[in-house]
């Protein structure tokens, strides 16, 4: 039976989840780590405990692993903007590659099982609908940095779970959490532009399939379930159904805020659906990346593993 948990990034958006789900369960003991202390979340569960490291330079890292002693780490944390890893490269394969991470896990007398987060954005872009088994292309550095860091781990560690995920949207404070994760995210930033009344473009050329948080969550949850059962070296597809642009999304938002809220006349929903306004990435000069059109993807094999599909956007939005 697993008891102990170790939550890599347990500040970030999906992190908080993860922690907020596993200290619910009383047999388990949850560490999570953060690069600051300021960055603690706050739970009256006194097994959840924090610990501050540096993915990058590998400080508390060592002493997290120590105290913590995990029979499964789940490894979500990330240099995820795309633009910030082009102007800083060297930063993004320092966190994005878990050197420091595997190096402990490797001094350990036990091999956890590692479940490690990685992207959708490996897939070049030129095939819809991509299976784990097909050819992988990162376009920007973001996505090089991150198929790295699953070479890295294939090469260095024998019991790891991959899990590509797309786009995560979900509530926006998740629990335990007195404010936000500092970054809009799409759900959210959609439903400010439709109160306002501001007209917003989105992109009709680039597509992905969107995962709902608690999918993520519950896949986690069911590999560290099963840690016991052998080791594992498995790449899994993380995403929803759907295969949508931004502007997908954007009007799916738009149709569920109207159909929500005391939206009065049947000009006043349109003229809030006008706010979606269409957009082609031709449109943009310069986003400081590449970004690749199409890394929509299946999830069949993880449907299958976990027995459970996947939530549809649809589905997803109305449970915000």
């Amino acid at each position: 039976m697993v008891k102990n948990v170790l939550i890599i990034g347990g500040s970030g958006y999906l992190g908080r989840f993860l922690v907020g789900h596993f200290q619910n369960n009383p047999s388990v003991c949850v560490g999570y780590t953060s690069h600051s202390t300021s960055q603690a979340l706050h739970f009256d569960n006194q097994s959840v405990i924090h610990h501050r490291i540096d993915l990058e330079t590998g400080d508390g890292l060592e002493d997290c692993m120590t105290t913590v002693k995990p029979d499964v780490v789940i490894h979500c944390a990330a240099i995820s903007s795309p633009k910030a890893c082009e102007e800083n490269p060297e930063h993004a394969e320092a966190i994005n590659v878990p050197t420091h991470l595997i190096s402990c896990l490797k001094s350990m007398d036990s091999t956890p099982l590692l479940i490690h987060l990685s992207t959708d954005q490996v897939y070049g872009g030129s095939l819809a609908n991509s299976s784990e088994t097909d050819p992988i292309d990162p376009k920007n550095t973001y996505a090089l940095s991150k198929y790295k860091g699953e070479e890295y781990i294939r090469q260095n560690w024998d019991n790891y779970v991959i899990l590509r995920s797309s786009i995560i949207y979900g509530p926006e404070i998740p629990p335990g959490a007195s404010h936000g994760v500092g970054r809009p995210l799409f759900v959210q930033f959609v439903q400010q532009c439709l109160e306002k009344r501001q007209p917003t473009t989105f992109f009709t050329d680039e597509w992905r399939n969107p995962v709902y948080v608690g999918d993520i969550v519950d896949a986690c949850a069911y590999f560290a379930g099963n840690a016991g059962e052998g080791k594992r070296q498995e790449v899994y597809n993380c995403g929803g159904p759907d295969r949508l642009s931004r502007f997908d999304m954007a009007m799916a938002i738009a149709t569920r805020y109207c159909s929500s809220t005391a939206v009065g006349s049947e000009e006043e929903k349109e003229r809030i659906q006008q706010c979606i306004v269409p957009a082609s990435t031709q449109d943009v000069t310069n986003r400081g990346y590449t970004s690749p059109p199409d890394i929509s993807m299946v999830s069949i094999k993880l449907e299958h593993e976990i027995g459970k599909g996947m939530t549809s956007f649809c589905d997803g939005i109305t449970l915000l």
